[in-house]
C-alpha cells in the first residue's frame, strides 16, 4: 500500500509552501561553526529518564546549536530523530498537527502512516481524530526517538499547548521532546519535575565556558587569544554568545592587538543595536518603562524596584522578566534579588540616558531613600553618590565608618573617603578619624599625617 506523504496532502501543493514546510523541517546542519558543548551534550544525554528537556534563555545564548549538536549526536549513535521549528502559525491546531506529523515522518523510518489508517489530514482538519491517532502511534511505536521542538515560544494558543502536555503525558520510556524557548511555558511542568522527568537547562547551564570562549573566537574568527583578552572577554560577556559574537565583529577590537579593552565602546554599537531590535521593542511599555528605570540597580528586590517606578508590582515584573528570560539573574534561592546580566544593564543605562540627566539622579535619588530607610549605609551612599549628594553620602559612612574599621573592612573605608571631595569628609569628623586609622592600618603614615593634621585644625576651628 502507498504512503502517504505529508508534504504532498497539504493543499497548496505549490513550491512556496512546500518549500516553507522543507525549511521547518529541517534543522540548521552546517550552517554555522559549531563550538562543541561537549558537556552539556553529555549530560543531556544520559537524561535517559526526562520525558522533556527544556533549553531555556534569553535571545542569543546558543539554544538552537545546542539543539543541533545534540541531534546530530543521537543520528549518529542510531537513534531516531524529528525536527520542527515552530513560528506563529503553528498555533491554528490543525496546522500545528499537520507539520508535525509531517516532521515525525521524515525523521523516524517506520513512523509512516498508511491512507486507510488516518483518512483525512490536512490543515484545520480533524485535529482531534490526528491528536488520538498520534498519541496511539507514539504509545505503540517501539523505537527510541527524540523530538526537536525549535523556537517552542511560537506556541501561545490553549490548544496547540495542550496537544503538547498530551503527548507529553503519554510518552513512552525512551522517547522524549526537546524544546528551546525564552519562558517558561505552560505545559503543567510541576508534575514532570516532581516525577524527575524534566530537565531544565537555563540561562547559567548555557552560557560559554572560559574554553569555550577560547574556542569560539579561534573557530569564527580565527583567531588565538592570550588568557588576559580571553579572561576578558569571558568577564565581560559572561558568556553570553551572541554578545560574545557581536563584540568581536568590530574591527577595531579585531585589529587592537595591544589592549582590546580599550575597544569596549566601538563594539558594544552591535550589541546594543541587537538587543534594541531584538528585545527591548518586543516587551510591552510597561516593561520597558521598568527595565528601564531599574537599570541603575546592581541588584534588584521587588521592594526596591517599587521605590523607583513608583508602581506596586515590583515583584510581579520581575517574575515576568525572569519568566521570560530577559537576562534576570537570581542572586539567592528565594528568589528575593535579582541582577541584570552586566551587558545588558549596560544597554539599558544608555538607553536611559536619552531621558536626560535629571531622570537618571531622580531615580539614584530613590534608590538613596529606600537603602537608606533599610538602613544599609554603604549602598545609599553610593547612590547618593551617583545623585551628586556628597553631603548625604557622607552623612551615611559615617554612621558606619567606626563599625567598618572594627570589623577590618579598613580598604573600603579609604576607598569611601577619598571619593568624598575633601571640604565635604572635613565636615564629618568621625569619618575622617576612620580614614586615618584606615590609613596607618595601610601603612600610608604620609598621608595619615596629614589627615591628621586636618583633624586637628577642624577641631580647633570647631573650638573657637
Amino acid at each position: 500500500m502507498r504512503r502517504m506523504d505529508t508534504i504532498d496532502k497539504l493543499p497548496v501543493k505549490k513550491s512556496p509552501l512546500r518549500r516553507l514546510l522543507q525549511s521547518k523541517l529541517t534543522p540548521p546542519i552546517g550552517s554555522r561553526r559549531l563550538v562543541s558543548r561537549t558537556r552539556i551534550v553529555s549530560w543531556l544525554q544520559s537524561s535517559e529518564h526526562a520525558r522533556l528537556i527544556m533549553l531555556r534563555a534569553p535571545a542569543g545564548f546558543g539554544k538552537t546549536t545546542l539543539m543541533v549538536q545534540l541531534l546530530m549526536q543521537l543520528r549518529n549513535q542510531g537513534i531516531q530523530t524529528a525536527w520542527l521549528t515552530l513560528d506563529e502559525g503553528d498555533n491554528d491546531l490543525g496546522q500545528f498537527l499537520t507539520y508535525l506529523i509531517a516532521a515525525i515522518e521524515k525523521g523516524i523510518p517506520g513512523f509512516e502512516r498508511d491512507a486507510q489508517e488516518t483518512g483525512h489530514i490536512g490543515l484545520g482538519l480533524n485535529p482531534t481524530g490526528v491528536l488520538l491517532y498520534l498519541i496511539d502511534r507514539i504509545s505503540t511505536f517501539e523505537a527510541p526517538f527524540t523530538i526537536f521542538l525549535d523556537d517552542f515560544g511560537a506556541l501561545h494558543s490553549p490548544e496547540a499547548l495542550g496537544l503538547v502536555r498530551q503527548l507529553l503525558q503519554h510518552l513512552p520510556h525512551g522517547k522524549r521532546i526537546i524544546i528551546s524557548l525564552r519562558h517558561v511555558p505552560d505545559l503543567s511542568l510541576g508534575r514532570l519535575r516532581a516525577q524527575g522527568e524534566l530537565v531544565d537547562i537555563d540561562l547559567e547551564g548555557l552560557r560559554f565556558s572560559r574554553e569555550e570562549t577560547a574556542e569560539f573566537i579561534r573557530q569564527t574568527q580565527g583567531m588565538e587569544l592570550d588568557e588576559n583578552d580571553v579572561e576578558y572577554l569571558y568577564q565581560t560577556t559572561e558568556g553570553w554568545v551572541a554578545g560574545l559574537q557581536l563584540f568581536t565583529l568590530s574591527s577595531l577590537w579585531r585589529d587592537n592587538k595591544i589592549n582590546r579593552s580599550q575597544t569596549f565602546s566601538s563594539a558594544f554599537y552591535n550589541i546594543s543595536e541587537y538587543l534594541a531590535e531584538d528585545v527591548l521593542t518586543r516587551q510591552p511599555e510597561n516593561v520597558q518603562s521598568f527595565l528601564l528605570r531599574t537599570s541603575i540597580l546592581n541588584r534588584l528586590s521587588g521592594s526596591l524596584c517599587n521605590a523607583l517606578t513608583g508602581q506596586s508590582d515590583g515583584d510581579m515584573m520581575l517574575t515576568y522578566l525572569e519568566k521570560h528570560n530577559l537576562f534576570l539573574i537570581p542572586l539567592d534561592e528565594d528568589r528575593s534579588w535579582y541582577r541584570f546580566h552586566s551587558l545588558f544593564a549596560k544597554f539599558l543605562q544608555k538607553q536611559l540616558d536619552r531621558q536626560g540627566n535629571d531622570v537618571r539622579i531622580e531615580l539614584h535619588r530613590a534608590a538613596y531613600d529606600w537603602y537608606a530607610a533599610s538602613g544599609e549605609a554603604i549602598e545609599a551612599a553610593n547612590h547618593a553618590m551617583l545623585a551628586g549628594a556628597t553631603e548625604l553620602a557622607a552623612q551615611q559612612l559615617e554612621n558606619c565608618s567606626l563599625s567598618l574599621s572594627k570589623n577590618g573592612m579598613t580598604t573600603t573605608v579609604a576607598e569611601w573617603a577619598e571619593r568624598l571631595p575633601q571640604e565635604v569628609l572635613d565636615q564629618h569628623p568621625e569619618l575622617l578619624l576612620s580614614y586615618i586609622y584606615a590609613l596607618i592600618f595601610a601603612e600610608r603614615y604620609e598621608k595619615a599625617h596629614e589627615m591628621l593634621d586636618r583633624l586637628a585644625n577642624n577641631v580647633q576651628r570647631l573650638k573657637n
